[in-house]
């Protein structure tokens, strides 16, 4: 198995990351999706914004 990483602006696939990084004699892949509350402090959340400093990435 190579590395895998890949800079996006893009809605990430999980399947597609799990299908590329899992080695073929892998039993099992575990993936971790993040969800957002609808509200925070009473006002709603429109949209997330992420950063990511590429040099470091």
């Amino acid at each position: 198995m190579t590395d895998f990483f890949e800079l996006t602006t893009e809605p990430i696939d999980i399947a597609t990351v799990a299908r590329r990084t899992a080695p073929p004699d892998c039993g099992a892949t575990v993936t971790l999706d993040g969800y957002v509350r609808q509200f925070t402090k009473g006002r709603e959340t429109l949209h997330l914004f992420y950063e990511a400093y590429e040099p470091m990435a």
